[in-house]
């Protein structure tokens, strides 16, 4: 079982305050796009699906999901599942790419994006208007979800920043264990400093999705942010097993 993250691109952010409620408010912000590739003996996971770049995004070249799958012998058809933290709209913009592949996501989350409040912010309904007919596995929000059945690649309810956010609980045979938190904790300044991310559906969910991050690092887990910056990751081509 092989764990490549790949970072997709580099996103300038204005108000650093949008990801971190309370903090840093109006204080500009560069922090990549992640998304990951599971390699495991049954099968290939994406885990989240990139962003489009536009102006306010520095493209890693043949960074995207398409170009780093190709490099590693793959093609879209290839991949088994497409693991969703959720469907904000620097995590969906490769999904219509990937028709032959069973999509995992929490319900409510599906849910929103399709049909999202009107004071629900994050969603770009032109990245996932033709998936509508694409498989997918809807989970409920309140359980855990082992992807293969062996424990390997878990996913676990973090919702608050979204309506069903979820992280993802990996157990690599050499390496050890990792979570992806997503934007559950986007940047360790959530985690340390407790702080919700600045976009929330519920901050009640949140705080405790963050208490949740933090039991899982105190048990041993270590936590790769969503958007952190500074955090010293093997980059793709390298990899973590």
């Amino acid at each position: 079982m092989k764990l490549y993250v790949c970072m997709m691109a580099m996103m300038h952010l204005g108000n650093k305050g949008a990801l971190t409620r309370g903090k840093d408010v109006g204080k500009a912000i560069e922090m990549p796009n992640y998304f990951y590739i599971i390699e495991h003996k049954d099968g290939i996971c994406l885990v989240d699906a990139g962003v489009e770049c536009t102006a306010n995004e520095t493209p890693v070249p043949e960074g995207d999901p398409i170009s780093v799958l190709k490099k590693l012998g793959h093609e879209p058809r290839d991949v088994r599942y497409v693991i969703l933290t959720h469907m904000h709209i620097d995590h969906t913009f490769y999904m219509s790419r990937f028709p032959d592949s069973v999509f995992i996501i929490r319900k409510s989350e599906l849910k929103m994006a399709w049909w999202h409040d009107k004071n629900e912010g994050g969603y770009c309904y032109e990245h996932y208007k033709d998936t509508r007919d694409f498989k997918y596995i809807q989970l409920p929000d309140d359980v855990d979800f082992d992807v293969f059945g062996d424990g390997s690649v878990v996913l676990t309810d973090t919702r608050g920043h979204s309506a069903g956010h979820q992280s993802v609980l990996l157990h690599l045979p050499e390496y050890g264990r990792i979570m992806l938190t997503g934007d559950a904790a986007s940047l360790e300044d959530n985690l340390r400093f407790m702080l919700v991310p600045g976009t929330c559906t519920s901050i009640g969910k949140a705080e405790e999705s963050l208490q949740k991050i933090q039991h899982f690092e105190d048990i041993g887990y270590e936590l790769f942010f969503s958007h952190e910056a500074t955090q010293k990751l093997r980059l793709f081509p390298d990899f973590y097993e």
